[in-house]
């Protein structure tokens, strides 16, 4: 990687914008957190809006919620949603996707191929308010048990169920791609050892 990751972690674009994982995933709205995790992140959005600030613009870009840098060299790109996640919600997810990317690029000089070798992205989202809701493009009533099979089966298969049409991004702008209930997330970042 042409910087180091300890060198991006160190940029006053992003110094400033350092919080827990726990306040950037707190939705005001319902004065809910989505992780009680105080492991050290970039807040994006604060990163994003200092980087339009002088740009005068007319549309204003999105941005996806955190950055993790780990010990293990791993950039984790994390967008939260406590609500349900319907097609007009997804699209605005993607958006945030590019828009976050491109800012991300231009404060790093990183190329989307140092990203395909070096990041992540995660979706943290509420289960229960986001059950399966179609299968092979055919609808299906809402099952939570369907859903924990479905997990499942995928775990079995040492395969992993990536949700809301977010798998497109996976080898093409990140290593890898994850959508994860709280829970799982909180079990993700067990290992976790942030360098900011």
């Amino acid at each position: 990687m042409p910087s180091s990751i300890q060198a991006i972690g160190s940029l006053p674009e992003f110094t400033r914008h350092i919080h827990k994982l726990e306040t950037l995933s707190c939705d005001t709205a319902h004065s809910e957190c989505m992780t009680n995790s105080q492991i050290k992140a970039i807040g994006f959005d604060g990163v994003k809006d200092a980087y339009i600030e002088s740009l005068n613009l007319s549309d204003i870009p999105c941005s996806l919620d955190a950055i993790c840098l780990f010990q293990n060299g791993l950039i984790t790109f994390i967008e939260f949603k406590n609500g349900h996640i319907s097609d007009s919600e997804t699209y605005a997810i993607r958006k945030k996707i590019y828009d976050s990317l491109l800012i991300f690029q231009d404060l790093t000089s990183l190329t989307l191929k140092d990203l395909r070798t070096h990041a992540e992205l995660i979706l943290v989202y509420r289960d229960d308010l986001n059950p399966q809701e179609c299968l092979e493009g055919e609808p299906l009533q809402a099952a939570p048990s369907r859903d924990k099979i479905t997990e499942h089966v995928f775990g079995l298969a040492k395969s992993e169920w990536v949700r809301f049409g977010l798998k497109r991004f996976r080898f093409y702008c990140f290593k890898n791609v994850h959508t994860y209930t709280p829970e799982a997330f909180e079990e993700y970042l067990k290992d976790k050892i942030s360098i900011l």
